[in-house]
């Protein structure tokens, strides 16, 4: 039903891409010297390089996706099917973070309103791609619905939990 090696090489370009963008903020943003002094400025950095490494991960991962011919051998398509999956993976949890450089971002030119509006968007957006990701491991390995919709749960609820605590601490 999927073409991987084909899906792998279309992928490979658009993450490239979007490395290279990640990189390149984290450049623009080191050059402004009025934003050194804000705490934001660390945190906007460390996500986008984080993410720049993350994404040419994936990248490479996309590219070196097993291109075997098609055939009935189960073992060359589960290694293709979970190679695809793991660059899937690596791929949203990249821009993830690059998406999320965006409220230190804003907060660091003083648009702290937006950051704020920004926060509730990014946290549908991280909700949605757990989703997608869940979607992915349901159709593409045998693992049932029910460890699939823990992928969303567990992803949003153990970083929130262990916000709650450190807070608290």
């Amino acid at each position: 039903m999927w073409d991987i090696p084909r899906l792998g090489g279309v992928y490979t370009g658009i993450v490239g891409t979007l490395a290279g963008f990640s990189v390149a903020s984290a450049t623009f943003i080191a050059g402004l010297d009025a934003a050194r002094g804000t705490p934001a400025f660390a945190a906007a950095i460390a996500l986008l390089l984080v993410s720049f490494l993350i994404l040419m991960g994936s990248a490479i991962m996309y590219s070196d996706t097993p291109s075997f011919p098609a055939s009935d051998d189960e073992f060359a398509m589960g290694v293709q099917t979970l190679a695809h999956l793991f660059a899937n993976a690596s791929y949203f949890l990249g821009l993830a973070l690059a998406w999320l450089a965006l409220r230190p971002l804003l907060v660091m030119i003083d648009l702290v309103s937006l950051a704020d509006a920004f926060s509730w968007l990014l946290l549908a957006t991280m909700v949605a791609g757990g989703v997608w990701l869940a979607v992915f491991v349901y159709r593409l390995t045998v693992a049932n619905g029910i460890a699939c919709l823990a992928i969303p749960i567990l992803g949003i609820g153990l970083p929130a939990i262990y916000r709650l605590l450190t807070v608290g601490v």
